[in-house]
């Protein structure tokens, strides 16, 4: 009797479990193509394409001055203007001027990714704001998003739950 009432307790709460998982409503969106087409992604990827040249040339110059002062260096080394003295101060100058280099090319990879966040943070926020917006108005308990189909994150989908045409109408697109 006590085994009757504790499956009719399971039972129960299976029933009840599933009921509550049918009630949900879900759907999905790909986020990087709305992203992708987005007019001020357009304009936020030119700025920091431009960026990251401006980054790069300055590097580049850097770096071709320290190479033109090893061949020098090289050059006056092996023709015997330097004493044994003055090529070991020179080496040493050369050496701590290609530790700044790299030293460079580490903040500017930082100035880059600062660039990167404060461009693209307040686009993000507004898809992010718009498929919300999407999912409060159309009654969605989850939007799930969609861009990446072979890593495993959606196995199924029903194909009248994509919300990517609501986003992009949110978005005015």
């Amino acid at each position: 009797m006590k085994r009757l009432g504790l499956i009719a307790v399971a039972l129960f709460t299976v029933v009840a479990f599933t009921s509550s998982v049918n009630a949900q409503k879900i759907g999905y969106t790909n986020s990087a193509a709305i992203l992708q087409a987005m007019p001020e992604f357009k304009s936020a990827e030119t700025t920091v394409a431009t960026y990251k040249s401006q980054l790069q040339s300055k590097l580049e110059k850097a770096a071709s001055d320290w190479q033109a002062k090893v061949q020098k260096f090289q050059q006056d080394y092996q023709s015997g203007i330097l004493t044994p003295v003055q090529a070991q101060e020179k080496e040493a100058a050369l050496g701590t001027e290609q530790q700044e280099i790299a030293q460079m090319e580490q903040q500017l990879s930082i100035q880059l990714n600062q660039k990167e966040t404060e461009v693209l943070e307040p686009i993000l926020i507004k898809l992010q704001d718009a498929i919300e917006a999407v999912g409060k108005e159309n009654g969605y308990d989850y939007i799930l998003n969609a861009d990446n189909f072979s890593g495993g994150v959606i196995l199924y989908k029903k194909p009248g739950d994509d919300v990517t045409a609501l986003v992009k109408a949110k978005l005015g697109m």
